[in-house]
């Protein structure tokens, strides 16, 4: 079943995340909003860390809405809670092109008057739950490694330090984390 907007309706009912919010995935009719939540969300870090599009223009707070649906057209998919109708935080998934088994969990945000009320959370179980469905083994991310606040977080979260990478085109080092997933029989309704 498919929404005015052409969006699959299948999750809707089967992984709401409040009475007023739902978690689906994303088509290209949604770019817009999905570009407005990660820019949105985003900048705060990016002002809290001193990240200018001058010293980090690949960071997700100066995102391109030609960068999202290139990355869509590859193969990125992109997953969005909605509150009322609103899309108030998305997530992505990318799946590597390295690592037998492991999907890559990127852009997760939440706009910051929808933040703490555990969406954030709701959205990367959501993706840990749709990965496994995949057959995969461990959703990996990497973060700046000062931010100790989101570290911390993603600690609680069940992710593991794996290392810490230097990258010349960023003014940061790069903490590399990841998650192990349990075994899934694939019966997550979007992972089909």
């Amino acid at each position: 079943m498919y929404d005015y907007y052409g969006r699959d309706q299948t999750c809707w009912n089967k992984c709401p995340a409040t009475p007023m919010e739902e978690i689906i995935k994303l088509s290209k009719l949604d770019i817009p909003s999905c570009h407005a939540v990660i820019t949105e969300s985003f900048a705060t870090v990016a002002k809290d860390l001193g990240l200018t599009i001058e010293n980090c223009p690949s960071h997700p707070s100066f995102i391109s809405l030609e960068r999202i649906r290139a990355s869509m057209e590859n193969g990125v998919e992109y997953f969005g809670l909605f509150d009322n109708g609103r899309l108030i935080g998305n997530a992505a998934l990318e799946k590597s092109g390295t690592e037998e088994g492991v999907m890559y969990l990127e852009r997760l945000a939440v706009l910051p008057s929808f933040r703490h009320g555990g969406r954030g959370r709701r959205l990367l179980e959501y993706c840990a739950d749709y990965a496994a469905g995949k057959g995969m083994i461990k959703v990996a991310i990497g973060i700046i490694d000062r931010h100790e606040l989101l570290k911390k977080w993603y600690l609680r979260q069940g992710f593991m330090e794996i290392m810490k990478r230097e990258f010349p085109h960023l003014p940061f080092t790069v903490c590399l984390m990841e998650r192990k997933l349990p075994i899934n029989s694939g019966d997550h309704p979007c992972s089909s």
